[in-house]
């Protein structure tokens, strides 16, 4: 990216979230930079393997972003937090587990 080139990230599951914003949100903070983010989703995806009430990591990539886990996904990059929970933003949530709330 620092020489114009621009990722493509394919996959199938929204999980990849994760790894996506962990490489790219992990490289802010050395230049000091801060990030908004805008999640659209109908599920919320803040749980953790202690709320999931499945246990997938599907449900869990907006957690790993906010750097309440799980360790492996958390710590892609950077082990803090890539985004403050009060610069996000979610957008099109109507099923959300009770834990998450």
């Amino acid at each position: 990216m620092d020489q114009g080139l621009t990722p493509l990230l394919l996959g199938g599951d929204h999980s990849m979230a994760a790894g996506l914003g962990g490489w790219r949100l992990g490289v802010l903070p050395a230049r000091s930079e801060r990030i908004g983010l805008i999640w659209f989703d109908a599920h919320s995806d803040i749980n953790t393997p202690e709320t999931s009430p499945s246990g997938n990591v599907h449900g869990m990539p907006l957690a790993a972003l906010l750097g309440l886990g799980p360790e492996p996904l958390s710590a892609i990059c950077n082990p803090d937090s890539k985004v403050a929970a009060e610069n996000v933003v979610l957008i099109g949530l109507r099923d959300i587990d009770a834990a998450e709330r």
